[in-house]
């Protein structure tokens, strides 16, 4: 089990990160209107949830003897961090203060992870 959290040490720490930030009060934060073109909010999400990808899928790297890095090793990182994403959002609408679900933050979250395993693809791509 150590050995575990000790390939895994990026990931949790990011993992913890963002359900301290979601979890925050949501008074703490500006009121952003839907009119809005580009969200600050949406921008968090991807970033946050892209970099929950790539922290997951290069730790498990890592951990792996190949040296490129395979699907198999970015596929179950999207989906891990995708479906953490949807595990926030329902605990911002059932747990947390003043916070409330929002399907468009979910879209930006698997956005955010999307994107980083596109870029992941792209950038190891060529020792696969």
């Amino acid at each position: 089990m150590k050995r575990f959290f000790n390939t895994y040490t990026y990931s949790f720490l990011w993992a913890f990160l963002i359900l301290c930030v979601c979890g925050m009060n949501g008074s703490y934060f500006p009121e952003i209107h839907f009119t809005d073109i580009i969200q600050p909010d949406s921008l968090a999400h991807i970033t946050l949830f892209g970099l929950q990808t790539w922290f997951i899928a290069t730790d498990r790297k890592r951990k792996s003897s190949t040296n490129g890095l395979p699907l198999r090793l970015i596929l179950p990182a999207f989906v891990i961090s995708a479906m953490y994403g949807v595990i926030i959002e329902v605990l911002q609408a059932t747990v947390f203060i003043n916070r409330s679900y929002d399907y468009m933050d979910m879209a930006a979250n698997s956005l955010g992870c999307a994107l980083a395993s596109v870029v992941l693809f792209l950038k190891f791509k060529k020792t696969l």
